[in-house]
């Protein structure tokens, strides 16, 4: 089981009635919801609808099904290890495209009749990469490497109807790259914007990391995770995600085609 499913993710769980439902990993990288759950409230759902395996009697759900899983990836690999973000530019963004075309196409082909695509967000914002330099600011070849790639995701997919690009890049980059008291007023939500809420005691450890005992934590937690767009080194908590898809709500509504 992946640490997904384990505190501290879900600590700000919130059942179908409203209620705090605290310590309920429910699988999401994050503290509560994630992008899949802010679209499908723009659907009329509670919430994404969940994996094959977490239905009754293990069928799927009406509303669809989920079938994302962490740290899943557009290549075949051999190996369970992700190349370095400067080896991917190098060697496999027009691969990765090129099968992400390919795999829209597939998907239209089948009868799915909207297609929503992300674009990569500025990973050299993320607390993994700004944590050498004490979470003060991003890796700009980092960002550079997303802007290529995003390029390269615009071109092959710019001649397919149905089709819509999200662009994470540039809503996240309108919340996380200010310095504190500046920029957007959903970026001044924000007290902490490079920093993890939930962060390893270790550079190589992890959020929610324990240790052989299982009674000591080799991480910290922050008291106001909604002062926080990161939750851990790479995924926003849930109100950095709340913050994105607001900015992106008038665009998905039209294309989705919702009032």
């Amino acid at each position: 089981m992946s640490r997904q499913w384990a505190y501290p993710y879900g600590s700000n769980y919130v059942d179908a009635d409203g209620f705090p439902r605290p310590n309920t990993p429910s699988g999401r990288f994050s503290n509560y919801k994630i992008q899949p759950d802010f679209i499908a409230t723009m659907l009329g759902l509670e919430e994404a609808p969940p994996a094959h395996a977490r239905t009754a009697e293990k069928t799927c759900d009406p509303s669809g099904m989920t079938f994302a899983t962490g740290g899943a990836a557009v290549l075949d690999s051999t190996s369970h290890e992700v190349p370095t973000f400067t080896k991917q530019i190098n060697a496999y963004i027009g691969k990765v495209t090129k099968e992400m075309a390919a795999n829209v196409e597939q998907l239209l082909k089948l009868g799915v009749t909207k297609v929503l695509v992300n674009n990569l967000h500025p990973v050299g914002c993320t607390p993994s990469q700004t944590r050498t330099n004490n979470y003060t600011t991003c890796n700009i070849f980092e960002n550079l490497g997303a802007s290529i790639h995003n390029n390269n995701l615009k071109q092959v997919m710019t001649a397919k109807k149905n089709v819509h690009i999200v662009d994470l890049y540039t809503t996240f980059i309108n919340i996380v790259d200010h310095v504190p008291g500046k920029g957007s007023e959903l970026s001044k939500e924000f007290k902490r914007k490079l920093s993890p809420c939930c962060k390893s005691l270790d550079s190589k450890g992890y959020c929610g990391q324990q240790g052989e005992l299982s009674i000591e934590l080799l991480y910290t937690m922050c008291g106001k995770s909604n002062k926080f767009f990161y939750w851990d080194d790479m995924h926003p908590t849930h109100a950095g995600w709340g913050a994105v898809m607001k900015q992106l709500e008038k665009p998905l509504r039209e294309f989705l085609d919702q009032d």
